[in-house]
């Protein structure tokens, strides 16, 4: 995984902006990367893919801003896991435009969301095990009218205490 830092301005504020890219270009072995709230929030601009083999954990107070349509195709794990006091959370880089969708596929053993807010973005997943708790999702895309915050093709479901 290749990590990028470099510094963007906007108006009169400068921040360090921390880019983090995943490429399915090279192959990486079992591979687990966390993001966590000390150096966030985090950023994906482009499409990407976790690897098979691979793990993404989202932590506690941990922001991840999704650049506009963007996927992330999971093909190994991904966690998104706050606690009750301080939630995980992804957002969009352009409000309302939103980001596009977390798409997990069939061999991925699990998705695992929880004490965590989701906003302006979808989950599309077919045939794997996923379990929701605690989770805020917020959505003021202008959907069509057959779109869905997330689709579950197949697989299991569990969702406990969470917010549309």
């Amino acid at each position: 995984m290749k990590f990028v830092s470099s510094l963007i301005r906007y108006g009169l504020r400068s921040f360090l902006l921390l880019i983090l890219t995943f490429t399915g270009i090279s192959s990486y072995s079992q591979s687990f990367t966390t993001i966590d709230a000390s150096n966030s929030p985090y950023y994906i601009l482009t499409d990407t893919t976790i690897n098979r083999g691979d793990t993404l954990l989202l932590s506690a107070g941990a922001e991840l801003f999704m650049g506009d349509s963007v996927n992330v195709q999971v093909e190994g794990v991904l966690i998104i896991k706050g606690d009750s006091n301080n939630l995980a959370s992804v957002k969009p880089m352009t409000p309302v435009i939103g980001w596009g969708e977390f798409k997990i596929y069939i061999h991925v053993d699990s998705l695992h969301v929880e004490n965590a807010y989701i906003e302006e973005g979808r989950f599309l997943s077919f045939n794997s095990v996923n379990h929701f708790n605690n989770v805020t999702f917020v959505n003021n895309q202008n959907l069509r009218w057959n779109d869905a915050i997330s689709r579950f093709i197949g697989g299991e479901l569990k969702i406990e205490e969470s917010n549309v």
